[in-house]
């Protein structure tokens, strides 16, 4: 079993590669799991819409899940667009719940997703950065940062 599961993320970070080898742009998602985050959600959103190098406007889609809190969901809620999507959980599930349903609203066509703390600020590079770092790695090796900066 575990050789198919190699298997299949090798195959999975070829295809990656194979998509910046041709020029195409990567699909990112990032998702922001928040509760009772009023204080600094706006700056987390803020920090992660505000990108740079990332390609066209459709490169990044941004899903905020306010986990039962009204205040933080008030405020996110502003920043909802196209490629921004606000939504309030009926009561706290935790950081995980909130996490699971990002990922099911996730676009299935997002070759990348990652999470930022509701209380985390971005660099405008983090996600350009951490892009080409992708696709210099050898095909064989995942990456993973949680440095929250």
């Amino acid at each position: 079993m575990a050789t198919h599961t190699n298997s299949i993320i090798a195959n999975i970070l070829e295809i990656l590669n194979n998509i910046y080898l041709l020029g195409q742009e990567m699909k990112t998602t990032v998702i922001i799991p928040a509760y009772k985050a009023e204080g600094f959600i706006d700056e987390a959103i803020m920090s992660i819409v505000s990108q740079k190098g990332l390609g066209s406007d459709d490169t990044l889609r941004l899903i905020v899940v306010c986990d039962g809190c009204e205040n933080t969901y008030d405020i996110a809620k502003k920043h909802s667009s196209e490629n921004v999507l606000v939504c309030l959980t009926e009561e706290n599930g935790g950081t995980y719940e909130a996490i699971n349903l990002g990922l099911s609203l996730a676009d299935a066509r997002s070759d990348l997703i990652g999470c930022c703390g509701a209380d985390d600020i971005w660099h405008e590079d983090r996600l350009s950065e951490t892009l080409s770092l992708i696709h210099i790695s050898e095909p064989t090796r995942l990456l993973s940062i949680a440095d929250g900066g």
